[in-house]
């Protein structure tokens, strides 16, 4: 027999997608009106938060602008270093800024504030959506200044820069160290973020899944359902591993 294996994320576009069509929905609904709290997306490893991200990313109209961040490239960074990295990536996301040359320099959480403030004040921004993943690799205390940055432009954003920090969405996915991190260790985060938490697939969700990856190999459709339900039997709901 084959074995079907899919390491990564999936392709926005892929038929593979399950049992997130909820979480997705109300995630296209909150990064579209105004910003009345972030959002953290909860799950184990393997659970398809960058998946849903990267679905999310493709279905929200052209008018927002989405800036996906990645931790992982970052192991051992301290604050300045994420700062720094997060300037950078929206200045990439946003190719109308000129952040090398006009933007803020960005060397501290304030002056990160002050760059956040002039990129939304750009008249070409329009609604942006950041897209932050894997904060559990970078090392505690600068996950932690992070958290602090965007709770203060949250708290504010009504009053600085015009208003323009009440157009940026910022969502959050990670597991057990984002959970620790915004239920205490930060003023509490959660107390401004909306929890979306993904738990393991539905049975019918999981044996769909596993029976198009079989039968992409060549299997029977009702054999590869019937393997599907022994999967599911087998792995007690969690069909990733």
């Amino acid at each position: 027999m084959g074995v079907f294996v899919y390491r990564g994320p999936l392709p926005s576009d892929s038929d593979m997608f399950r049992g997130r069509t909820d979480e997705l929905r109300r995630l296209l609904r909150l990064c579209q009106r105004e910003v009345e709290g972030y959002v953290i997306v909860y799950g184990g490893r393997q659970m398809g938060k960058t998946s849903l991200l990267l679905r999310l990313e493709s279905q929200l109209p052209d008018t927002v602008r989405t800036c996906r961040l990645d931790f992982q490239g970052l192991p051992g960074a301290t604050p300045l270093q994420v700062f720094t990295y997060l300037a950078r990536r929206i200045g990439e996301g946003l190719p109308h800024l000129d952040a090398a040359t006009t933007g803020p320099v960005v060397r501290d959480a304030p002056s990160l504030i002050e760059f956040l403030g002039w990129a939304m004040d750009h008249p070409e921004t329009g609604q942006v959506v950041l897209l932050l993943e894997e904060l559990g690799a970078l090392p505690p205390g600068s996950r932690e200044d992070l958290a602090h940055v965007l709770r203060s432009v949250f708290t504010n954003r009504f009053d600085s820069f015009g208003q323009a920090l009440t157009r940026l969405m910022v969502v959050l996915a990670g597991g057990i160290e984002l959970y620790e991190l915004a239920a205490t260790q930060v003023s509490p985060l959660q107390n401004i973020c909306e929890p979306i938490y993904l738990s393991d697939l539905s049975e019918q969700d999981a044996v769909d899944l596993v029976r198009d990856g079989v039968v992409s190999l060549g299997m029977a459709f009702q054999e590869g359902e019937d393997w599907g339900r022994e999967v599911f039997a087998h792995v007690g709901g969690h069909p990733y591993l």
